[in-house]
């Protein structure tokens, strides 16, 4: 069998359209096997000779496929039966294999017949095939990226047609059973929101120093918990506002919470609910580190996220 596959892997044969199904290829198995049973039944001791079998002209017509295989001699050696794939040590020939291409509804497979040979006649002995994944060129537009993603299935560019397809999808497809954005090349993005800790600092958010302004590049921070408090509906938030010790109490306190509730216009104003925000400012009471340092404060000036919907 490692032999076939060998073969079918070298094939370079164009399927033939048709009304042909899988049953009509189950159908032609069951028909052969019948006359090679009826011939060895025949003799009693092994084939009886092509008037008994199938000739493999009649299966060709019967897949529609006359001429179009790839045949391969089986041979002796001396001790046994085999596949005469370049050998040397060939003694005499008697029968061997042929294997077809063909595209069966919106699949390819690989038909592999068995037959014997006598005086430049060959009868058919089984029928047996396998599914490939090859395709071939009288597809349709939606074979290209059957996903429909947007990314086109790897053997577009294995067959040179990505030209051809160019309307339909570009980029070679990692993933071509699922769908995914071409940046992931077709692959499904597993960059989702995960349900969110009951306790966590929000990193990546910025204010203009002394002020409540949420600096630009906060944004995709912030988006993140847009995401998340959209994904999981039943998630409500208590946002803390803190800063360093620098300045005065009473000033910190209301600068923390203003940040706070900064953070939580910029939810609302994405669609967030603001029944399921709360906040409040600490000022500098509670630090994280040392205020004596640049880093220290740097660490105490945060916003965290606590969540209201869990014990």
């Amino acid at each position: 069998m490692k032999k076939i596959l060998f073969l079918t892997g070298l094939l370079i044969v164009h399927a033939v359209a048709g009304s042909f199904t899988l049953n009509d290829l189950k159908n032609l198995k069951n028909q052969v096997a019948r006359t090679k049973e009826r011939a060895d039944k025949d003799t009693g001791d092994g084939p009886c000779g092509v008037d008994c079998y199938m000739l493999l002209s009649d299966v060709e017509k019967k897949l529609g496929m006359s001429d179009q295989g790839t045949c391969v001699s089986q041979c002796w050696n001396g001790e046994e039966y085999v596949l005469d794939d370049g050998r040397e040590d060939c003694v005499t020939y008697t029968g061997g294999i042929c294997v077809y291409n063909k595209k069966i509804g919106q699949k390819m497979y690989s038909i592999i017949v068995k037959y014997a040979s006598w005086e430049a006649q060959s009868g058919a002995e089984s029928v047996e095939w396998e599914e490939t994944n090859e395709k071939t060129e009288d597809v349709s537009a939606g074979d290209a990226d059957p996903d429909q993603d947007g990314v086109c299935d790897p053997w577009v560019s294995r067959n040179g047609l990505m030209d051809k397809y160019s309307a339909v999808c570009t980029g070679i497809d990692d993933c071509p059973n699922q769908a995914g954005p071409g940046k992931a090349n077709g692959c499904p993005d597993y960059d989702v929101p995960q349900p969110p800790r009951k306790f966590f600092v929000l990193e990546g958010v910025n204010f203009k120093s002394g002020t409540a302004t949420i600096t630009p590049d906060s944004r995709a921070s912030l988006m993140k918990i847009v995401d998340i408090m959209e994904t999981f509906k039943e998630v409500t938030f208590k946002i803390v506002g803190h800063t360093d010790n620098l300045g005065s109490k009473e000033k910190n306190k209301r600068l923390s919470a203003d940040r706070a509730a900064a953070v939580k216009n910029f939810l609302v104003k994405n669609g967030i609910s603001a029944s399921r925000i709360e906040t409040s400012g600490m000022g500098g009471s509670r630090p994280v580190a040392s205020n004596k340092t640049t880093e220290g404060r740097a660490q105490n000036r945060r916003i965290e996220f606590i969540r209201t919907d869990v014990e």
